[in-house]
């Protein structure tokens, strides 16, 4: 999984305890003790990560509400701006209508 530079070390430094994928089959089959790759998409850094928890929700709105924004997005002051952040990489109608 390739994350960018800040998120990346947001998560090694545990700042940031959750990573957050809208549902599809690259993401749908993962289970708790799973190891993921997660590689720093500026420098190629690569670190290992074992899921924890494994939760579902029906968008991204209410994943960011749920988890806390602060554990998701850490910095981030507003569910509006995390939701401008996801749609980098993800349509409004994907983030609205996709499980997370």
């Amino acid at each position: 999984m390739e994350v960018e530079g800040i998120w990346f070390d947001f998560l090694v430094s545990g700042i940031k305890p959750i990573e957050g994928r809208k549902k599809s089959p690259q993401w749908e089959n993962v289970k708790v003790g799973q190891e993921i790759e997660v590689t720093k998409k500026e420098t190629r850094e690569i670190r290992i990560f074992r899921v924890t928890h494994v939760n579902e929700y029906e968008n991204l709105r209410e994943y960011l509400e749920k988890e806390g924004l602060h554990r998701c997005l850490p910095e981030v002051d507003s569910i509006e701006e995390g939701i401008k952040i996801y749609q980098q990489w993800s349509s409004a109608e994907e983030l609205t209508n996709t499980n997370f």
